[in-house]
């Protein structure tokens, strides 16, 4: 379940040729100081048409919509509407909130952390910066 822009896709996303950075837990856990991070992120990625995707383990439509409108900002939210033992959780082995993930263009997980270090992730980031080309399979 993909809730972006206020419109519910319920097929599978692809960002082809995209770096994603995945937050799984959401935005709370992170604080005001890890948000503006992760804003800052945003920003200076821009370019790099970086996917900023939030998961939220709810068990309703519901829930995910609070939880965007809480914080407001324009990331993707997503869930597959099991708060536990989900396939995202099992596949990923995340416990934690929030647990980070950078998938990089080429579907590769390259980096996950228990926490948002967003050093890391800029690390990562900076390493795929080398191609440019981004292409975006729509949904």
């Amino acid at each position: 379940m993909i809730l972006r822009d206020n419109k519910i896709f319920k097929c599978k996303f692809v960002y082809k040729y995209q770096n994603i950075l995945l937050v799984y837990g959401g935005l709370g856990c992170m604080g005001r100081s890890g948000r503006r991070e992760l804003a800052a992120l945003r920003e200076e990625y821009a370019e790099d048409n970086l996917a900023i995707v939030i998961y939220y383990p709810v068990s309703t439509l519901d829930e995910l919509k609070e939880f965007r409108n809480q914080y407001s900002v324009d990331y993707i939210y997503i869930s597959e509407l099991m708060p536990d033992y989900s396939p995202f959780k099992i596949k990923y082995g995340v416990q934690s909130t929030p647990t980070c993930l950078v998938i990089d263009r080429s579907g590769s997980v390259v980096l996950k952390t228990v926490g948002f270090d967003a050093e890391q992730v800029k690390e990562k980031l900076d390493r795929a910066r080398g191609n440019r080309v981004c292409y975006r399979q729509s949904i």
